[in-house]
C-alpha cells in the first residue's frame, strides 16, 4: 500500500492556481496603468500588453509558469474518468496537455519584438495565445454537452454551457476586421474586452467543474509499495488495495533525469545560438546569464530555468524524505535548498540587461544558497557517521563548487582569481565564466547524485501521483452526448 506524505485536494490546487492567474492579471495591469504605459478605464489594454514592461513582465514569466503547470496537471483529473470509458478522450486529453503548454509559452514569450523589458515575439506569442484559447474552448464544449448525469443538477450543467458559450462566443476576436485592426487606430478596448472575458471564463469554467465533478481527485507526494512496479505503473491505470485509483504518476527517478536533460538541453541550445549569431569573440567563453538575454536564448530560458527549478524544488523535497531525518535542522536545510532552487527561477525570468541588480541577487541566492546547503548537508553526515565513497565525492562536489562560487562572487576571491590568471581580462573573458558554468553544472549533478546514490529501484517508489478516491466510476456519467460525427440533439443542451 502506497504511503502518503503530502497530499492536496485536486480543488485547493485548482483554485490556488486560478487565484494566482487572477491575481497576476489585476496586478499587472494595475502596475502598468501605474507606469503610464497602459491606458487607464474606460480603455483596456491586452493582457499580453500588461506583460511587456517590468515589473508586470517579471511577475507573468514567474507565475504563468506555475499556472500551467497546475493545469496541465488538472487535465489528468478532468479527463480520467472520461478515458476509461472512451479511448478517444486520451486525444481530449493531449489537445488539453497541449493548450496548456502554449499558455506557458505565452508567459515566456511576450508579444513586443523591440521593447528591450520584452524582446519577444509577436508570431509566436500570438499563434500559442490562439493555440491555447481555440483547443481549450474545444474541450469546454465536449466536457460541457456531455449527456446530463443523474447527480448533476440543470443548474450546475447549464452554468457550464453558459460559460462555454461565453467563451465561444468572445473567439470572435480573432476573425472581425473592427477587433483585428484595433492595433491600428491605437485603441485596443474592444480587443481587450474579449480577451480579458474570455480568460476569466475559461478559469471559472475550470474551477467550477472540478469542484463540482472531481472532488474525489487528490495530488500526493508518495512512496510506492515495494511490490508495486513503477515503471509499468506510469502510463497506465493502477488501483490501490485502499480502492485508490492512481490517474497518472510521475516518479522521482525520471523527473530527475528531466530536470539533467533540461539543464544541458538549455545550455547547449543556448551557446548554440549565440555563437551562431557571432556574439562570442574568438578565445572566449561566455557568461550562463549572457546567453540569456537576447533571443531566442532568452525565451529559452524564461520558460525552462522557471520549469526546471520547480522541479528542482520537488526533488529536493523527495530528497529529504530519502535521507530520513525529519529534525528541525533537516526542514531549515531543506527550506534552505529550496528558496536556492527559487533563485533560478528569478535568474530565467529577469536578465541582466533588464534588471542587473535583481538578477545577481537572483544567482547570489541560487549559487551561495545551494553551495550552503551542501556543506551542511555534509557536515549533517559526517556527524551522523555516514561517510562513504558516495558522501565522500558529494562531500567533494560540495567544497569545489563553494570555492568556485566564492572566486566569483566575492572580492577577496576575484582578488585570488586575478592573481592566477595575469590579467583582469582573461577572468572576464574566459576564466570566470568557465567556472560559472563548471559551477553550475557541479550544483545540478549534486542534486542528481543525492538522488540516484539510494538506487533507481528505491528513488522510482518516491513520485508525484494524481488519485481518485473512488475505485469505479459510473460509465454512463461521462460518456459524450454529442459525438462530433452526429447531429446534435438541442434538447439535451437545455
Amino acid at each position: 500500500m502506497p504511503t502518503n506524505l503530502i497530499s492536496c485536494k485536486s480543488t485547493t490546487y485548482v483554485a490556488l492556481a486560478s487565484a494566482a492567474m487572477t491575481g497576476t492579471m489585476l496586478t499587472t495591469y494595475h502596475l502598468c496603468v501605474h507606469a503610464n504605459q497602459c491606458p487607464a478605464l474606460p480603455k483596456l489594454p491586452t493582457i499580453s500588453n500588461t506583460w511587456d514592461n517590468a515589473p508586470g513582465n517579471y511577475l507573468s514569466r514567474f507565475v504563468i509558469s506555475h499556472v500551467a503547470l497546475a493545469m496541465v496537471l488538472a487535465q489528468w483529473v478532468i479527463w480520467t474518468p472520461l478515458a476509461k470509458v472512451k479511448k478517444c478522450e486520451k486525444l481530449c486529453l493531449g489537445l488539453g496537455v497541449f493548450a496548456v503548454f502554449c499558455l506557458s509559452v505565452v508567459g515566456a514569450i511576450c508579444d513586443d519584438n523591440t521593447n528591450p523589458q520584452c524582446m519577444g515575439n509577436n508570431m509566436i506569442h500570438s499563434i500559442s495565445a490562439v493555440t491555447f484559447f481555440v483547443l481549450y474552448n474545444i474541450n469546454m464544449c465536449l466536457l460541457s454537452c456531455k449527456k446530463k448525469k443523474k447527480s448533476t443538477s440543470h443548474c450546475h450543467r447549464n452554468i457550464l454551457i453558459v460559460l462555454t458559450l461565453i467563451s465561444f462566443i468572445t473567439k470572435a476576436r480573432f476573425f472581425l476586421p473592427y477587433l483585428n485592426t484595433s492595433y491600428a487606430i491605437g485603441d485596443q478596448t474592444p480587443l481587450a474586452l474579449f480577451e480579458w472575458t474570455d480568460t476569466f471564463t475559461i478559469i471559472g469554467w475550470t474551477v467550477f467543474y472540478i469542484c463540482k465533478n472531481r472532488t474525489n481527485f487528490s495530488l500526493r507526494l508518495r512512496i510506492e509499495d515495494t511490490n508495486d512496479n513503477d515503471e509499468d505503473n506510469e502510463n497506465e491505470m493502477a488501483t490501490t488495495e485502499t480502492t485508490e485509483t492512481t490517474a497518472m504518476r510521475f516518479s522521482l527517478y525520471n523527473i530527475t533525469w528531466t530536470v539533467l536533460a533540461m539543464t544541458t538541453l538549455t545550455l547547449c541550445v543556448c551557446f548554440y545560438f549565440l555563437d551562431k549569431a557571432g556574439s562570442i569573440p574568438k578565445g572566449s567563453w561566455p557568461y550562463i546569464s549572457d546567453m540569456f538575454v537576447v533571443p531566442p536564448g532568452n525565451w529559452i530560458s524564461r520558460w525552462s530555468l522557471v520549469f526546471g527549478s520547480t522541479l528542482s524544488g520537488f526533488a529536493q523535497v523527495c530528497l529529504y524524505y530519502l535521507d530520513g531525518k525529519t529534525t528541525f535542522a533537516d526542514k531549515a536545510l531543506t527550506a534552505l535548498s529550496c528558496i536556492s532552487v527559487l533563485g533560478l527561477s528569478g535568474v530565467g525570468c529577469i536578465n541582466e540587461k533588464e534588471n542587473h541588480t535583481l538578477h545577481i541577487l537572483c544567482a547570489g541566492t541560487f549559487f551561495i544558497g545551494y553551495d550552503l546547503f551542501m556543506i551542511l548537508r555534509t557536515v549533517r553526515k559526517t556527524v551522523s557517521l555516514e561517510m562513504n565513497k558516495t558522501n565522500a565525492l558529494l562531500g567533494c562536489i560540495a567544497v569545489v563548487s563553494s570555492l568556485l562560487t566564492w572566486v566569483r562572487f566575492f572580492t577577496s576571491g576575484q582578488q585570488v582569481l586575478i592573481h592566477f590568471s595575469g590579467t583582469d581580462e582573461n577572468v572576464r573573458s574566459f576564466i570566470g565564466p568557465v567556472l560559472e558554468w563548471i559551477d553550475a553544472l557541479l550544483i545540478i549533478n549534486y542534486l542528481a547524485f543525492s538522488i540516484f546514490a539510494n538506487g533507481k529501484s528505491t528513488v522510482s517508489k518516491y513520485g508525484l501521483a494524481i488519485v481518485s478516491m473512488q475505485e469505479d466510476e459510473d460509465e454512463d456519467e461521462d460518456m459524450l452526448a454529442v459525438p462530433l460525427t452526429k447531429s446534435i440533439n438541442y434538447s439535451q443542451m437545455i
